[in-house]
């Protein structure tokens, strides 16, 4: 912020701290925030930014709780000694296989499961505060992961899955809200997408980890790589310990002092505008009740104008589905069932999410410059042309044919991150009202996880030898979604960079 505003704005305040700081001085405050560069917010918020602060440590592990799940949970059916262990034998060739019903509904129920523990976590985040729903969350994944690491029957594994999905899109509703909570104006687009980095980082080691065990054939490799979850859980109650809670979530409680106390925490007693943020919170609520009911509720997404910001965000997130993430969260499965060696898969496949590290990186010094909208698009645009150019491919059975899907695709994951489910990540926080942003969150996981599931379930009917049999020709479906998607798309998605609440 420029010295001279700061200054400016510290003069209004009283010394007193219970004295109200004027509607305008909070404007200009607001005002003063948002004109900062990025580089005098990352000193003015150096608290917030440094490795062991408050807001890095329970996003960021909801995040990468998130990454390695999601990962491991697609990628682990690969494994030998998972096919072994929960495989059928083809009579005719006596090689395994595991039945495409198996494989749409382990990837398609962890996504109901996500449904599902979003939704709960919007009930009980507003209700106990975001910190005891975390630990809520954690206490499900010891047993969740329990289940699968002792998993001997399709039906068990089925069940830890879902379980753990729950966990899973609980933890991201809660991660991500607790950060646009706290998140300064000019960084929260960053911030948010370092959730995104979280958890597109963890996917590359959780894929480091499948590859490992790849060539071990005891039951051990597969269930070391669900037991890992264990530690997640271990790392969210720890992350309880030392964060506070959202400062928002005490206010709209009518807990005051304690909503002071989480602001001190987050941004040191030093800071000298501490009464000014809290006050900029409770203006921000006060102005919305009197736009709406009372108090916050799930009806009020679907009245007035909420009804649009609830129907864009789960337009979004539904889209990212669409488009054909779900297609590319399975090409380690499907880039083997195409010929592609498995090692080979898994390396290329790694590769394609350290790159997708980098694009997120890319994104924290672009995106306020580029705007959340005009990413949507580009991203849009550039998925397809990718899908096309797979579906095209897909006619050639030549090795460096199938060598360039399998760049494409992981090429196109991490662009995604970058420009389409990065973008959905940081713009659905944004565009939600402050006293629904936790309701909110919950829905956009849940229809994510509809969709997810929705699309989880059928892309294997369509690629594989045994049902659709479309193979890398699938391209050409998710390309003709993406056109429909962004014309819509068109006429929807808001710009959200800047906006102070």
């Amino acid at each position: 912020m420029p010295e001279d505003k700061v200054e400016a704005i510290e003069h209004v305040e009283s010394s007193h701290h219970d004295v109200k700081v004027h509607q305008e001085a909070i404007e200009e405050f607001l005002r003063a925030e948002k004109e900062m560069t990025t580089w005098q917010a990352v000193k003015t918020h150096r608290r917030l930014l440094l490795f062991v602060n408050y807001l890095a440590v329970l996003p960021f592990i909801c995040a990468s709780n998130y990454g390695y799940d999601t990962v491991s949970n697609g990628s682990s059916i690969a494994m030998p000694a998972f096919i072994i262990s929960f495989g059928a034998v083809d009579h005719a060739t006596g090689s395994m296989y595991l039945p495409s019903i198996w494989t749409s509904l382990w990837t398609s129920m962890t996504n109901l499961g996500q449904a599902l523990g979003s939704l709960i976590a919007g009930f009980l985040a507003e209700r106990i505060g975001r910190r005891w729903t975390a630990v809520s969350l954690a206490m499900l994944s010891i047993v969740g992961t329990f289940i699968l690491f002792f998993a001997s029957t399709r039906g068990m594994l089925l069940v830890g899955k879902t379980m753990n999905g729950a966990v899973v899109g609980g933890l991201m509703a809660i991660g991500t809200t607790y950060a646009a909570d706290i998140a300064p104006i000019k960084l929260r687009g960053a911030l948010l997408q370092a959730i995104v980095f979280f958890g597109v980082a963890m996917q590359g080691v959780s894929l480091g980890i499948v590859r490992a065990f790849i060539l071990d054939m005891r039951p051990l490799a597969w269930k070391i790589v669900f037991g890992i979850q264990w530690a997640f859980a271990g790392l969210v109650l720890i992350a309880v310990l030392l964060v506070p809670e959202s400062p928002i979530f005490y206010v709209a409680h009518g807990k005051h002092d304690k909503a002071q106390s989480a602001l001190r925490r987050l941004h040191g007693s030093a800071d000298p505008y501490l009464h000014t943020r809290y006050q900029a919170i409770v203006h921000a609520l006060d102005e919305e009740r009197k736009q709406q009911s009372e108090s916050a509720s799930w009806t009020e997404l679907f009245k007035g104008s909420n009804l649009k910001r609830t129907i864009t965000i789960g337009f979004i997130m539904f889209s990212t589905s669409a488009i054909g993430v779900p297609f590319l969260t399975q090409n380690i499965y499907f880039l083997i069932t195409v010929g592609l060696n498995v090692t080979s898969v898994f390396d290329i496949g790694i590769g394609g999410f350290f790159l997708g590290c980098f694009f997120v990186m890319l994104g924290w010094l672009s995106n306020e410059r580029i705007g959340r909208r005009r990413l949507w698009f580009w991203g849009l645009i550039g998925n397809f042309l990718c899908m096309v150019t797979i579906g095209a491919l897909g006619f050639s059975t030549k090795k460096a044919s199938q060598l360039a899907i399998a760049v494409i695709m992981n090429v196109l994951i991490s662009y995604g991150v970058y420009a389409t489910v990065g973008v959905a990540w940081t713009i659905c926080p944004e565009i939600s009202s402050l006293r629904l942003r936790q309701y909110s969150q919950s829905v956009a996981f849940i229809v994510g996880a509809i969709g997810g599931w929705l699309f989880n379930f059928i892309t294997p009917y369509m690629y594989n030898v045994d049902s659709g049999n479309l193979g890398a020709k699938t391209g050409f479906v998710y390309a003709g979604l993406t056109v429909v998607v962004t014309v819509i798309s068109w006429f929807l998605v808001p710009e959200t960079a800047g906006l102070s609440v």
